[in-house]
């Protein structure tokens, strides 16, 4: 939304609030329920007319044109009719097919945990960038931080800083705020910091804490809020390669084949789950679950609950990455296709299984509600609709090389390339 359509929303909204307090008459219970009721005149009075007497259908057709944003963070608070009119699921569903015509969620969703009204946003807003990003996105390449392959990417603070980690054994702090077309790469570079003394192999981050997986065994902490300043460090017996970082836990995949669970307030060792024959190269969890995907072909499911493994699915090929959110499991795997496990109930069923054109491994994925991105090695980054049968947005190339990992936040992608750059895009509108 431009800064030139602000004021005229402000003025709309408060007119809709004037005349919210104008009116006298009440909607009735039927238009209020009930968004199948044929179109009826509109009453006879004496007052002027204004949105309040509109039957409930054709107001439903003026919000179908305004943004979904606006709809939910304004309209819905002008009066109690119309906070009761946007807030069903009915209508942002109807408005979803209007963009895709497929399954939404590909996994049934329960509607009392879900946000429809939310999802629809993000999927117009996604649709809306991707599908011609060369027009609505501005690409950088920060090519100056490093001298070895870039192999994982982190953005924080809502997309306004990236960390990059390399082989070079550092990691680069970026303020993409300082990007623009007429400076060079060098003015967004914050800092560099010899992060370990093997590859940084992966990264993540929960509240203001960043952790960083390296090749040297150890998994090193490292405050955001306090110049990236290292806060804590724990040792393995072997290369970490997948850390997920919680609340009061952090776990790691391992090329020893195992999953390090340590205990964040006193870096206590609490479990190694051994229940693959091969390194762990991705891993995911939840208060419920952990998901590991190994390079023996298959996904473990550990019951955090119960204490044990629950399953152990066998994949055609080894999976190298996964997002696990929404109620839905995706997994990148080494022949280029993509599989949606259902988590629901603890089944962890293979449901769909995708070839979406990629000629490498994919090396990154992520799952969020208005779209799917992957990045492989055959060079391109590729971006999905969120709906069953999955269809492509666009391919993205930019004279890409291997792509190595991948980040997703606010409308910004980072990507990590062999060729010792890190890829940025980001809305023109930024």
């Amino acid at each position: 939304m431009t800064s030139s359509e602000k004021p005229l929303q402000s003025s709309f909204t408060e007119t809709l609030r004037q005349l919210s307090i104008e009116t006298e008459d009440q909607p009735n219970e039927e238009e209020e329920n009930d968004l199948n009721t044929s179109l009826s005149p509109i009453p006879t009075t004496n007052e002027p007319l204004h949105l309040l007497v509109l039957p409930t259908e054709i107001l439903l057709v003026i919000v179908g044109f305004l943004d979904p944003k606006f709809v939910i963070g304004k309209l819905s608070l002008v009066c109690k009719r119309f906070h009761k009119l946007v807030s069903q699921d009915a209508i942002w569903k109807m408005r979803i097919k209007k963009t895709y015509t497929g399954q939404y969620p590909v996994i049934a969703v329960d509607d009392g945990n879900f946000d429809w009204g939310q999802a629809c946003y993000q999927i117009e807003k996604d649709c809306s960038l991707w599908s011609n990003y060369k027009e609505n996105m501005d690409f950088y390449s920060l090519n100056c931080g490093h001298i070895a392959s870039v192999d994982s990417v982190c953005l924080l603070q809502n997309g306004d800083i990236c960390v990059s980690g390399s082989r070079d054994r550092t990691m680069n702090v970026w303020d993409l705020r300082k990007l623009s077309k007429t400076t060079k790469a060098e003015s967004a570079s914050v800092k560099s910091i010899q992060a370990h003394k093997g590859w940084v192999w992966s990264m993540t981050s929960f509240d203001n804490i960043l952790c960083s997986a390296s090749w040297d065994c150890w998994l090193n902490f490292w405050d955001i809020e306090a110049d990236f300043q290292k806060v804590g460090q724990l040792r393995g017996s072997s290369a970490f390669l997948c850390p997920v970082l919680q609340k009061d836990v952090v776990m790691s995949g391992s090329y020893d084949k195992q999953i390090y669970m340590y205990d964040r307030r006193t870096d206590a060792l609490i479990s190694k789950l051994h229940h693959h024959k091969k390194p762990v190269l991705c891993l995911s969890a939840d208060e419920h679950y952990i998901v590991s995907g190994s390079e023996d072909n298959t996904i473990g499911v550990y019951d955090r609950r119960a204490n044990r493994l629950l399953k152990k699915i066998k994949m055609e090929a080894f999976p190298m990455s996964m997002s696990y959110s929404n109620g839905q499991l995706w997994t990148g795997l080494r022949n280029g296709e993509i599989n949606v496990l259902d988590p629901t109930y603890g089944k962890f069923d293979i449901v769909q299984n995708y070839n979406i054109g990629h000629n490498g491994k994919i090396t990154g994925i992520t799952n969020n509600t208005g779209c799917i991105i992957t990045a492989a090695t055959d060079k391109t980054l590729k971006v999905l609709s969120p709906c069953h049968p999955v269809s492509e947005l666009t391919t993205i190339d930019e004279q890409l090389q291997e792509l190595t990992d991948l980040h997703y936040l606010n409308g910004v992608l980072a990507c990590g390339c062999s060729d010792f750059t890190c890829g940025i895009w980001r809305p023109k509108s930024f």
